[in-house]
């Protein structure tokens, strides 16, 4: 949608990984039919390293714009789609296919990572400032266990 040079996209990536059966690519966008104005959501697009197929799955469908997303690679066969909202931290589990693993999780008033975060013993963890006077300044770590939910 757009005029040559000036294309509109309404779209963010937001994060590529390569799994043991192929490529994941998670984004954030709204419809790609030229309609202005619609909320943007999570997908994700899955590509087999024989790049014969390609799949999209949309792991939101938000009334309000979605546009922050991250994807985590936890080994070559499981990764995490991480994304904001205004109830908290979501995050889906996603097999090495992209395919869906156990129901989305939601932690309340847990802030979306700054940065990419780090795999450490199989979690998911990211330090962030938050404004609280207990703090004083120092960052929070921020860990989300996967050990439950992997096994």
């Amino acid at each position: 949608h757009g005029k040559i040079g000036d294309n509109v996209t309404h779209a963010i990536g937001s994060g590529l990984e390569v799994s043991d059966e192929g490529y994941l690519f998670l984004g954030c966008s709204g419809p790609q039919d030229g309609t202005d104005g619609a909320p943007l959501n999570v997908f994700l697009a899955y590509t087999g390293k024989d790049a014969r197929h390609s799949e999209l799955t949309w792991l939101t469908q938000s009334e309000t714009d979605i546009d922050r997303a991250r994807l985590v690679k936890v080994n070559g066969d499981t990764f995490v789609a991480m994304w904001a909202q205004e109830d908290g931290l979501h995050y889906q589990l996603l097999d090495g296919k992209g395919s869906l693993v156990g129901e989305e999780q939601v932690l309340k008033e847990v802030p979306m990572p700054p940065t990419d975060p780090v795999v450490l013993d199989g979690d998911i963890c990211w330090l962030q400032y938050v404004s609280h006077p207990l703090l004083e300044g120092r960052p929070l770590l921020y860990r989300i266990s996967l050990s439950s939910e992997t096994e």
